[in-house]
């Protein structure tokens, strides 16, 4: 597009900036320059640095090292402590799966944490609020049925449950983490 007797290969660098920019102006469309320097000072070409600064030595310590390292997150999760395998509670609270979890149709397999998959999900601004279960191996209807009779006995509302087979998942109407906590660590998961 030519407009004046120029094209858009007439856009050259008119002056080089301190910080090494470059304006350009655009004779084509008006004699006011698109860049606006402001109160950055216009040096030569001739005038800048070629290379950069030095800079300040440094030692390489591996004997300091160690103090490093319990400072950067561990790459994989730790094993539980022997200690827990018992099947005693940690001080945290913490308790591990015992043997019982696999006389069972169904297992609820734990994260790689180990702790239970159990979350509390609130929705619409706090006016929805679901207990959901993941993870679950085997027959996840025969765990509904049994979660269902455990939580009707320890609430006087009626107990809604929704079943996700394909995600493998358990939602419960309502606040019952507690509850379905309880019930989780009863059958050894």
């Amino acid at each position: 597009m030519a407009t004046l007797g120029r094209t858009f290969s007439s856009l050259r660098p008119r002056f080089l900036l301190s910080n090494g920019t470059k304006s350009f102006q655009r004779s084509f469309l008006s004699p006011v320059p698109t860049f606006n320097a402001g109160n950055l000072n216009l040096v030569c070409p001739e005038k800048l640095p070629e290379a950069p600064p030095e800079y300040p030595g440094y030692k390489v310590c591996k004997e300091d090292f160690k103090y490093v390292e319990r400072l950067l997150p561990k790459e994989i999760v730790p094993p539980p402590p022997a200690e827990s395998v018992t099947g005693v509670p940690t001080p945290s609270g913490w308790i591990p799966p015992n043997e019982n979890g696999s006389k069972h149709p169904y297992f609820v397999k734990r994260t790689k944490n180990h702790m239970l998959p159990l979350y509390l999900e609130v929705k619409f601004h706090g006016s929805r609020i679901l207990t959901k279960i993941c993870k679950i191996d085997g027959n996840i209807w025969k765990l509904e049925s049994d979660l269902r009779t455990y939580l009707q006995e320890r609430s006087t509302k009626d107990i809604y449950t929704q079943v996700h087979e394909v995600s493998s998942f358990i939602r419960v109407r309502g606040d019952y983490c507690e509850d379905v906590c309880k019930f989780l660590l009863s059958k050894g998961f």
